[in-house]
């Protein structure tokens, strides 16, 4: 079963703007895992629309992540297909900004009492799954292993931990990742 992120078009309103209530569709429309809450990949796409200043960071975000329903792409294969092509480093710079962008629209949201809004909604979503402390994230792994979901199980995870923690930054977030990832785990 698809998700919403396989038809962008029926989430943006007229002028390319996330639409109101967007999170609340996409509850209703996600297939519910354990607690009802939409998947990860469904929130930070609502995330990643309202965070992206134009249509070309859309299509980066897009493309690396799998968003459209066509698998994720590496840095280098997302520069090559743009027109015209960007250099790897120029992608992750970008995808870096937007990251940066919802995390901090996200806190700003949150503090102006709108908690329903995308960025917040992934803060929110992040905060509750991983936690601040690697003892919780066992869950949210497994969580994130059984989720059909067009963002790789370890690259939602590194997100989930860089937007569950307010003062981490992505390259701390994938350290403490691989490390959590080299320790031996029980089966859920």
């Amino acid at each position: 079963m698809p998700g919403p992120w396989s038809d962008p078009e029926a989430i943006l309103s007229f002028d390319g703007t996330p639409t109101v209530g967007l999170v609340d569709r996409m509850a209703e429309n996600a297939p519910a895992i354990t607690d009802g809450t939409p998947p990860f990949a469904d929130l930070f796409f609502a995330a990643c629309l309202d965070a992206a200043k134009n249509e070309g960071q859309r299509l980066i975000v897009t493309r690396r992540y799998g968003l459209d329903g066509d698998g994720s792409l590496t840095l280098a294969a997302v520069a090559a297909s743009l027109d015209p092509p960007v250099s790897r480093e120029r992608v992750r710079q970008i995808l870096d900004d937007i990251l940066i962008r919802i995390k901090s629209r996200g806190t700003r949201q949150r503090r102006g009492g709108q908690a329903d809004r995308p960025c917040a909604a992934l803060l929110r979503h992040a905060e509750r799954v991983a936690g601040s402390h690697a003892s919780g994230w066992q869950a949210a792994w497994e969580r994130l292993k059984s989720e059909r979901s067009p963002i790789p199980a370890k690259e939602a995870m590194v997100l989930l931990v860089y937007f569950a923690v307010p003062h981490r930054n992505r390259r701390q977030a994938e350290a403490a990742v691989e490390s959590f990832l080299r320790q031996p785990h029980e089966d859920a």
